[in-house]
């Protein structure tokens, strides 16, 4: 029995909202809008980086989650896997490898997968990968060791339907001061919005933020009951496990691959990107309403904490076409994006290639 780990759609609520958007009470679906305002701080930078001796293992004092000394002892060529044996350019042995690009694929990556999920649910759950996406953001706020982005905006465009996108923010409200607070809410007309991490699905009469359902003019039309994280994710799957089948199509490993695929798609577009101007960058949403809005407070967020984006532009990839049939990238850019989206692995632990 296989089971995705997307908990959401274990949440009574939010099969009652997604039932909600089905019925067409406030239209159709408009914009399906994934949030992660999420802390991400400096992971450091170390002065040389610790290498593994000639059997792979990994012996040193490294830092924990929590900033204290850690003595590490591991087999860091199988804690490698399929990675070649390479340096640990960080202070943090564990976690932090999120933010490498060798090892892990940002928050977009980490966080993203969890409300991607959620905004394809609120489509429909469409069978296939999106035509077209794009995504631009990048490393602001400090020089460290990482290498993903910590702000990144994400578009996906289907062959029919209302469009994707995915905010991610990883500063604080500004300064660079993580005293001052983070990023508090997403807001729709200065007011209403979803929590720092969540969801909006957009629709012609109003729009769904989390627990609620709200006209266009912010008023609340309805609240959703039984709303949480999806408590009952684990025993879904040992009562699939009982009944020998999947006790609800929601838990099909079909949505998690999906909401992983739309993560990796976006960063396989941001690392073919190059550093524009912040026109540029309008011009690409020129026809996205909702996009320059969003990517005004983007830009606001990073004013406020005193980035000054002519001179840390952003790095903005470029509109990639995509076979969602053949689920390979087609038209310009494709040779380098195809490259990105395969690797080489080390002995033992090959992917087969199934055709």
């Amino acid at each position: 029995m296989v089971q995705h780990g997307m908990q959401r759609r274990s949440s009574p609520g939010w099969q009652a909202a997604m039932d909600y958007v089905k019925s067409g009470q406030i239209g159709k679906v408009t914009l399906s809008r994934g949030i992660n305002f999420k802390a991400r701080k400096s992971i450091g930078k170390v002065a040389a980086p610790v290498q593994p001796d000639a059997n792979g293992r990994i012996a040193g004092t490294f830092r924990d989650t929590g900033g204290k000394p850690q003595m590490i002892d591991l087999d860091y060529k199988l804690w490698s896997a399929p990675r070649p044996v390479m340096p640990v350019q960080r202070e943090q042995m564990h976690y932090d490898w999120h933010w490498q690009w060798a090892y892990g694929n940002g928050d977009i990556g980490n966080q993203g997968p969890h409300q991607l999920d959620v905004a394809r649910w609120g489509l429909g759950n469409p069978e296939l990968l999106p035509k077209r996406l794009m995504s631009f953001g990048g490393r602001w706020g400090y020089d460290d060791d990482g290498e993903t982005a910590n702000n990144q905006l994400a578009f996906y465009q289907w062959a029919e339907g209302a469009p994707m996108l995915f905010d991610n923010r990883g500063l604080p409200m500004k300064d660079m001061n993580w005293a001052k607070g983070y990023e508090p809410v997403f807001r729709i007309n200065g007011k209403t919005g979803a929590p720092r991490i969540g969801n909006v699905i957009h629709c012609e009469g109003g729009f769904v933020a989390e627990s609620k359902a709200y006209d266009n003019d912010g008023n609340t039309l309805t609240k959703f009951e039984n709303f949480d994280e999806g408590k009952d994710h684990m025993k879904n799957f040992i009562d699939s496990v009982r009944a020998g089948k999947l006790v609800n199509s929601n838990l099909h490993v079909a949505h998690g691959y999906h909401a992983a695929a739309l993560s990796q798609l976006a960063n396989i577009s941001y690392r073919l990107g190059k550093q524009i101007s912040i026109a540029e960058v309008k011009e690409r949403l020129a026809a996205d309403k909702a996009g320059q809005e969003t990517l005004a407070d983007f830009m606001a967020n990073l004013e406020a904490n005193k980035i000054d984006l002519s001179k840390q532009q952003i790095t903005a990839g470029p509109w990639l076409e995509f076979d969602p049939v053949a689920e390979k990238f087609i038209g310009e850019f494709a040779a380098e994006a195809n490259q990105l989206a395969q690797d080489e692995y080390a002995a033992g632990f090959e992917l087969p290639i199934i055709s």
